[in-house]
């Protein structure tokens, strides 16, 4: 009897510490903990890597490892979408994961939402080069400018992700390109 008290007391005092940690935890803790899922260049890395998250969330599906898993198709997306069929649908699983996270972003876990939205929002964009639907893209302007709006002066991601997709933009999109440079003159 004494022992299971105990293994209550111990286990209410973790999960308290870790719910503890997330709520003190900094823009900069917040992106470390994202890092090695964003803005992955090397493909035989991004493959590797892919398998290890989905399987990390297989094993515990947190709010921040469903965040990582939904970055990570994003890169997925970006990286190999529209070059191999076998990665066509990426964006989408992307936005069902981020979608699937936003209504958890609750004030412990708000930390993460300059990069959810951001991510999203570029998932968007990669659907509508996937789709050809431009109200995809439309959408997706629309979020980014909620993002930097809101997060810009805590987050780099709002900023970054805009200035990202608005440069590769076809030439007659010019209104949406001249995103990039302000941007990337903020960041």
């Amino acid at each position: 009897m004494k022992n299971i008290i105990l293994s209550i007391i111990l286990v209410t005092s973790i999960n308290f510490n870790s719910k503890a940690q997330l709520k003190n935890m900094t823009h900069k803790e917040a992106q470390q903990k994202l890092e090695d899922v964003m803005e992955i260049i090397d493909t035989t890395f991004l493959k590797s890597h892919l398998i290890e998250v989905e399987k990390a969330y297989k094993l515990d599906n947190s709010t921040i490892n469903q965040i990582r898993l939904g970055i990570i198709y994003h890169e997925v997306a970006l990286s190999f979408g529209f070059f191999n069929k076998v990665y066509k649908g990426y964006p989408q699983k992307s936005l069902d994961m981020l979608n699937g996270v936003i209504p958890k972003l609750n004030d412990d876990l708000a930390i993460f939402k300059p990069f959810v939205l951001s991510y999203k929002a570029s998932s968007l964009s990669l659907l509508a080069g996937e789709t050809r639907k431009l109200s995809y893209l439309r959408e997706a302007f629309k979020l980014f400018d909620e993002a930097v709006t809101n997060y810009a002066s805590e987050s780099y991601a709002p900023e970054f992700m805009r200035g990202s997709v608005s440069e590769n933009l076809p030439w007659f999109m010019f209104k949406k390109r001249s995103y990039a440079k302000i941007d990337f003159d903020n960041i």
